[in-house]
């Protein structure tokens, strides 16, 4: 799956081969609003391990891959292993877009420890923003397009309100079509979710209020 794919796929939807009501860029960034929208409701869960380099409470967790939060971090030292309780053996905030962990307690990793770290990180498109390689999943191919149409129409919405172009019932059209789109991208998000395993895995979020940025 690449960038150029998805923008030929929202032309056929969009009934606009020749480009003439969308150029590259608008679908460009439609499709980044959905993608956006996926990283919140079903985001990429990457699991590393991370050496620590000097001894202290506090550790940054330095070269994750686009995180947008962490999910679990199991301490492995020489003297064993450890899941560790979030809010109670540490929390962390984000720091120039990586996290930034304080251990609680009496728990104080030392140089040579290990960090099990699991997290929560955004998908990419090939040929988005720079990508090389695609992690959305195939499954999420549909749903993608879906709301970058409705993104899309949206936008042309607000680049017709006020100007003298527009056709009699155009703006009407374009918002019962962006709806539509919009719908149908929920809907694919939510039967995604079925798909997951059972109880809800780790960086599952199941809506905005259940989304939690800082453990």
């Amino acid at each position: 799956m690449q960038l150029s794919q998805i923008i030929a796929r929202l032309r056929e939807v969009l009934a606009d081969p020749a480009a003439l009501r969308y150029s590259d860029a608008h679908l460009e960034e439609a499709i980044r609003q959905a993608m956006q929208e996926i990283d919140n409701r079903l985001p990429r869960v990457v699991e590393t391990s991370v050496t620590v380099a000097n001894d202290g409470r506090d550790q940054p967790l330095s070269g994750l891959d686009d995180p947008i939060y962490l999910l679990s971090i199991r301490y492995t030292s020489s003297s064993g292993s450890l899941e560790l309780e979030p809010e109670v053996q540490f929390s962390y905030h984000m720091s120039a877009g990586q996290p930034l962990v304080h251990f609680i307690g009496s728990l104080v990793p030392r140089m040579g420890d290990t960090l099990s770290v699991s997290y929560a990180a955004c998908h990419t498109l090939s040929g988005l923003d720079s990508a090389i390689t695609t992690t959305l999943p195939d499954g999420l191919q549909t749903a993608l397009v879906n709301g970058a149409a409705g993104h899309a129409c949206l936008q042309r919405v607000h680049a017709l309100h006020g100007t003298t172009g527009a056709k009699p019932g155009e703006v009407g059209q374009l918002l019962q079509i962006a709806q539509l789109r919009l719908d149908l991208f929920q809907k694919n998000l939510a039967e995604q979710k079925v798909y997951q395993e059972f109880g809800f895995p780790r960086g599952f979020a199941l809506d905005d209020w259940d989304h939690r940025e800082v453990i």
